[in-house]
Formats: structure tokens, sequence, C-alpha cells
């Protein structure tokens, strides 16, 4: 078994688990409540979804080297492989319990929600990276050329925006997905192991003066109105998970954080579906009997939801190679 990188796994739990189990979850609570509406929770949930791109970016650029047609073909199989049967099933649930209706979810399957004002609620994400994985041929074809070719698109993409309709949220991903991509020709980890005693190393107080930098501008966030600057700050929020991440992860249990890495992707695909259900048998009125009961019983089965989900997938796939 190859050796896992316990901070990305970290980053991916820990993300999946403020999308679904916190920002998702308040949407269930009432509209006063839902997260989406308050503008940190909307922030730092860009921020974790940025966070994604960027570390789906580094671990593609780390593995891909697309330089003939066999390559590229190899690698659209194994994204196609690794995440589209799931999603196309998430993406039919959602459309028969009404949270996506059939124009969305369309859009969703052949990778356009991005380019619709009525885009895909919730798959958006998915829908988006089907688009990154679509380009990303062109950026892995020669490692030299990386950088310039990322920009290239990056520019690109910024001027069709203006010709045609491009969700935002895909511009401020690809950026991320890019630098991702672009991180991985550094010949070290960019999510190494952080040894306990770096904290107190003064040529580490760059790393912890940007996670701090990060905290007092987003307490100042309902000041900003400037789009971009949002944006920036988003990026900067970025980093910070990264870095908290690199030092959180040495106190964490290892098998818990492969787990809910596991089960990420599939976490996000059904949580709705999920959410919905258990809603569906048992709903209560009141305000703090409901979260109690996503927390302690929607949650949860969620979770093993998404594992059973994940976990038949894999031995289908391992089932097919014999």
């Amino acid at each position: 078994m190859k050796q896992r990188n316990i901070t990305i796994d970290f980053i991916r739990g820990f993300c999946m688990m403020y999308i679904v189990g916190i920002f998702h979850m308040t949407q269930y609570l009432g509209e006063h409540y839902y997260l989406n509406n308050n503008i940190y929770g909307n922030s730092f949930m860009c921020s974790c979804l940025g966070t994604f791109s960027l570390i789906s970016g580094y671990l593609i650029g780390t593995k891909y080297i697309c330089n003939t047609i066999k390559d590229i073909l190899f690698f659209y199989k194994k994204r196609i492989v690794r995440f589209y049967p799931l999603f196309f099933i998430s993406s039919i649930l959602l459309y028969m319990i009404s949270f996506n209706d059939l124009q969305q979810t369309v859009n969703g399957l052949f990778g356009l929600s991005a380019f619709e004002k009525k885009g895909t609620l919730t798959l958006w994400y998915i829908s988006m990276i089907m688009v990154f994985y679509l380009i990303s041929p062109i950026l892995l074809k020669n490692k030299k050329e990386r950088i310039i070719r990322s920009f290239l698109v990056f520019i690109g993409f910024c001027v069709l925006s203006q010709v045609i309709f491009i969700d935002k949220r895909f511009i401020f991903n690809l950026f991320l997905y890019l630098s991702g991509i672009c991180l991985s020709l550094c010949n070290i980890n960019c999510f190494k192991t952080f040894k306990k005693s770096l904290i107190i190393r003064s040529k580490s107080f760059w790393l912890w003066g940007g996670v701090l930098l990060y905290l007092v501008i987003f307490i100042h966030l309902g000041n900003i109105n400037n789009f971009i600057l949002r944006k920036l700050i988003e990026c900067l929020g970025v980093y910070a998970i990264v870095i908290l991440s690199c030092f959180f992860k040495q106190v964490a249990d290892s098998k818990l954080v492969y787990f809910f890495s596991y089960i990420s992707m599939a976490f996000y695909l059904f949580h709705r579906f999920t959410y919905w259900l258990c809603l569906q048998i048992y709903q209560p009125d009141n305000l703090y009997i409901r979260l109690l009961y996503l927390v302690f019983i929607a949650l949860p089965f969620g979770i093993l939801f998404s594992y059973t989900m994940q976990k038949s997938y894999d031995i289908f796939l391992r089932k097919l190679k014999r």
C-alpha cells in the first residue's frame, strides 16, 4: 500500500466536515440560520472548496504527464472512473427528490453548470471539476511549460467570461487548481509534515504570520465590499487551512483522518440526499430538537451511507479489474 499524505487527508476531512456537517446543515434549520447568508460562513466555505481545488491540481500535477494521445486517454479514463459513476447516481437521486430540476441535472452531468445562470445546486462543484479535468492534458504536456500554459488558460477564461456567462466561482477555483498544478513543479513536498519544533523557529514566523493576517482580516470581512479583494482574502484562507492542517494533523488520529478523507467525495455527493431522507422520516418543529436530530442522527447516517457507497463502488472496481 502506498504511503499516504496525512496532511492532504486531514485537509479533505476537515474541509468536508465544515461544508457538509456545518455549512449545509444550517440550511435545514431555516434561512435565518443558513450560513450561506452569513458573510463569514460563506467566505470560509469558499476557502474550503478552494482548498479542494488546490490539492486536486497539486496531486494531478505530481501524478500525470500527458505527452501522447495514450497518456491523455489514460488520464481521462482514471478521472472518469474515479468520480463519474457516483456523481451520476447522486445527480439522479437529487433530481428524484426535486432538489435539482431536469435542466440543472443535465447541465451538471455534462459539465455545463458553470456556464449557465441557473447552475446545478450543490453538485456544481463536481460539474466544474469536470471542466478542469477536460483541459488538464493541455497543462500536463510539458513540465517546463506548465506555468506559462496555466497563465494563458487562466487569462483565456477571464477574457471568455466577458463574452459568455461563466460563474465567478469557476474563475476563483480555476485559479487555485492551476496554482496547485504549478506547485507540483516544486522539488519539495508542499504538504510535507511539520515537525513540532518548527512552530517555535524564527524562520517559520512568516508561515504563521500569514495565518494571523488572515484571521485579522477575516474578523473585519463585513467591512470589505470589493469582490476581488474578498476573493484574495479567501485565497489567503486557503493558505491558512493548509498551514493549520500541517500542524493540527499531528495530534489527530491517523485512522480517523484517513476515514474522513476516504469518504469525503461520497459524503459531498450524497449528503443532500441523506439529509432529505432523514427529515422525511422525522422533522422536529422545535429548533433545538431538530439541531440535535441532524447532528446525532442525520449526520452519522450520512457518514455511514457515504462510506457504504464508496466502499461498494471500490469493491465493484476491483472485481472489474480481475
